[in-house]
């Protein structure tokens, strides 16, 4: 609601208080003083006389009686009687306006919504004309399939690539809240062929929130890119570079992400149950707090990782690379660590119950022995009692 508006239904409302407030003072005064305009008001005092003549045969008046009523002066409670019908109208009256006022404030909203979308559709759809028009009339998929183009097909190739990337980024940020219309952009990438065929590269896109469940982006680049609540659950992205960009609170549960390059990511708070990570590269990445239940891990490079408080129950760490791994209250119930380097990790608080460290190597019995251990498969060799905490 505009200042404006509220500044006037404040005025209306205050004007009622200060009236009611005079009336009140005034009335009061009238109950203790019994004012003297109180007779030509209406309000004071009523005394009704009646006067009644009887006569005889001869109509001589035998008997004349005056009979007199009085009625008490109105008080102030009886004022406020008065005012309760057309008081409790105005209230009404004042609500349903407000009501009226929120209905067509919805409706107002409504409408911008709806135009908002029908100019985002359009925007959407004439991205989708004039790259196709660009693919057909350059026959760009067919260039970039020859083994041995002219340097005038390189060139017209490569000066077309500028121009998508261009229309494709300043699509996206146009479209930056609507996470739906952005996978839209990105699946016509795929269908196309511009990614695959093309090679384009999605460095520094706004992907925030975009819906692209089940795609197939193997092999895509998008390093620095924003990717910030994107759902990418069962997708391809094997082999794909995603390095330095912000993955937090991503869906990726169920996704491929064999051998990508994931160095320095943002991944904290994301959903990766059950993703396939073999032999990703994760050195420096954030994954505190992130989900990584029943993933498979196998040969991943973690060096350097935040792993803080992420889930990690029934994972596959097996032969992982987790030199200088920070594992602070993460959960490994149930973990394979076999065979895993951890060389130098920070396993304060860390949960390993049922979690298997067959043949992990550079551990120190002092870091094992500052996380939990139930039902845990040590090393050869190694001193400590494994049901310890159990």
């Amino acid at each position: 609601m505009r200042l404006s508006n509220l500044l006037k239904i404040r005025g209306k409302w205050l004007g009622i208080v200060v009236f009611f407030l005079i009336l009140t003072i005034a009335m009061i005064r009238y109950d203790d003083k019994q004012v003297r305009w109180a007779k030509w008001t209406g309000f004071g005092e009523d005394i009704e006389i009646s006067r009644t003549i009887e006569t005889n045969s001869k109509n001589v008046v035998t008997k004349y009686t005056t009979t007199k009523k009085e009625q008490s002066p109105k008080k102030f409670w009886d004022f406020l009687g008065l005012l309760g019908v057309p008081l409790a109208l105005s209230i009404i009256g004042f609500w349903l306006q407000q009501l009226q006022q929120k209905q067509i404030e919805v409706q107002s909203g409504l409408e911008k919504e709806i135009a908002d979308s029908n100019q985002k559709e359009e925007v959407l759809q004439a991205y989708f004309d004039r790259l196709s028009e660009l693919l057909i009339n350059e026959k760009l998929i067919a260039i970039s399939s020859k083994t041995n183009p002219s340097d005038e097909e390189t060139e017209i190739l490569s000066a077309a690539i500028d121009v998508i990337r261009a229309r494709t980024l300043s699509i996206l940020r146009r479209l930056r809240d609507d996470g739906v219309r952005k996978g839209d952009v990105i699946r016509f990438l795929i269908e196309t062929e511009i990614v695959s065929k093309l090679s384009l590269k999605l460095n520094d896109v706004d992907l925030e929130d975009a819906q692209l469940g089940n795609v197939n982006l193997e092999g895509a680049y998008l390093c620095d890119a924003n990717l910030e609540g994107a759902y990418f659950s069962k997708a391809n992205l094997n082999n794909s570079h995603l390095a330095n960009s912000n993955l937090k609170h991503i869906i990726f549960s169920e996704t491929k992400l064999r051998k990508a390059e994931l160095q320095n990511v943002i991944l904290s708070g994301a959903n990766l149950i059950g993703t396939s990570l073999m032999e990703a590269n994760l050195t420096k990445a954030d994954l505190a707090e992130a989900n990584l239940s029943k993933a498979n891990l196998q040969d991943v490079i973690l060096v350097g990782a935040n792993l803080t408080k992420a889930d990690l129950a029934e994972a596959d760490l097996s032969k992982a690379n987790l030199q200088d791994v920070i594992l602070v209250g993460a959960n490994l119930t149930k973990a394979n660590l076999s065979k895993a380097n951890l060389q130098d990790v920070i396993l304060v608080g860390a949960n390993l119950t049922k979690a298997d460290l067959d043949g992990a190597r550079n551990y120190t019995e002092k870091e094992l022995s500052k996380a939990k251990l139930c039902n845990t498969k040590l090393p050869s060799g190694v001193s400590l009692n494994p049901d310890r905490d159990c």
